[in-house]
C-alpha cells in the first residue's frame, strides 16, 4: 500500500532521512522479512533503506504533475522481495523548490490500515524534530510480534476452545432465523 505526502515550503531531505531511519528502528515490523515459504518472520537489527530522489523542476507544471502519477503508480506497483527486505520504500520528488513530495510504500504484511495513521503521524513528528536539529525518541509498549503472540496464544486457550465447543453445539443445526 502507499501514500502519497506533500510537503511545502523549505523541505530537509537530511531530516527526512533521519526521521525514517528513526521511525524503521522503532518499529519491529518495519524491518520484518520472511522466510522463502513466507512462514518465517525475521526482525533484523537494521534496514539500510534508501531513499531515490527524481528531480522534476525541468519539466512544465503539468507534466510535473503527471510524471508524479507515474512514479506514484510505479512505485505502488513495484513488488517487495519478502526474503531480503525491506517491506518499506522510499522516494522524494522534488516538484520545485517550495514543493515536494514523498512517496511511501509499506507491505501490507507489515502494515494495516491502522498502522498507517499512526505511522504517518510519527514520522511527522520525527521530521519536525529532525529539521529543528533535536531527535525524538517512540516508545512503543508493544511491537507487532509481541501482539500477534498474545493473540494466537488467546486464540488457542482452553477458554477459547470450550466457547467454540459450546457454540459449535448451540448451532449444530444451523444458526437460528431471526
Amino acid at each position: 500500500e502507499s501514500r502519497r505526502l506533500s510537503f511545502r515550503g523549505p523541505f530537509n531531505l537530511e531530516a527526512l532521512r533521519r526521521a525514517l531511519s528513526q521511525l524503521v528502528e522503532a518499529h519491529d515490523a518495519l524491518r520484518t522479512t520472511f522466510g522463502p515459504a513466507g512462514d518465517v518472520q525475521r526482525a533484523g537489527p537494521e534496514v539500510a533503506l534508501e531513499i531515490p530522489v527524481d528531480d522534476l523542476t525541468g519539466l512544465m507544471p503539468a507534466d510535473r504533475a503527471a510524471r508524479l502519477d507515474t512514479l506514484a503508480a510505479a512505485e505502488a506497483a513495484r513488488a517487495f522481495a519478502l526474503v531480503r527486505g525491506p517491506l518499506l520504500r522510499a522516494r522524494i520528488v522534488r516538484m520545485d523548490s517550495e514543493e515536494h513530495a514523498l512517496l511511501l510504500t509499506i507491505h501490507h504484511l507489515v502494515c494495516d490500515g491502522h498502522s498507517w495513521g499512526i505511522l504517518l503521524r510519527e514520522l511527522s513528528e520525527l521530521y519536525a524534530a529532525a529539521a529543528g536539529g533535536k531527535r525524538v525518541r517512540i516508545e512503543l509498549p508493544l511491537q507487532l510480534g509481541d501482539y500477534a503472540r498474545a493473540r494466537a496464544a488467546a486464540l488457542a486457550s482452553p477458554a477459547r476452545r470450550a466457547a467454540e465447543s459450546y457454540w459449535s453445539a448451540q448451532f449444530a443445526d444451523g444458526a437460528p432465523v431471526v
